[in-house]
């Protein structure tokens, strides 16, 4: 599900297709095999993500709380639009590329009033 191209000192982990319940584990365990090859410099390139749901998002902070705590640093790279950010009613939030939800999250225009 993911691949791993070392580029100097960065480990860039190449991300794909859903990232959720099922795989989230393995995406900490991936950067965390480069941590122990003493890489602490990362960039997850979300550019295929085509769903990222709370376990994902979970995934994401808990490989970068191992990063930072081997004094290193995590980017997100090509986080583009398109993606769908959805909460759902039971409090799960799932951000799906092209998927409209009538449930979904949207920000206001900026500039515009509110009430």
């Amino acid at each position: 599900m993911f691949s791993v191209k070392p580029q100097g000192a960065v480990d860039v982990v190449q991300l794909g297709g859903q990232l959720n319940q099922e795989n989230a584990e393995q995406l900490v365990e991936t950067v965390q095999s480069g941590l122990a090859e003493g890489q602490p410099m990362v960039v997850l390139d979300m550019s295929d993500v085509t769903l990222l749901d709370s376990a994902g998002l979970d995934a994401l902070l808990d490989s970068r709380d191992a990063v930072l705590l081997k004094g290193g640093t995590v980017k997100l790279a090509a986080i583009i639009g398109g993606m769908n950010l959805d909460v759902g009613n039971r409090g799960r939030t799932d951000c799906q590329r092209g998927a409209p939800s009538t449930d979904k999250y949207t920000h206001p225009p900026p500039g515009s009033v509110t009430t």
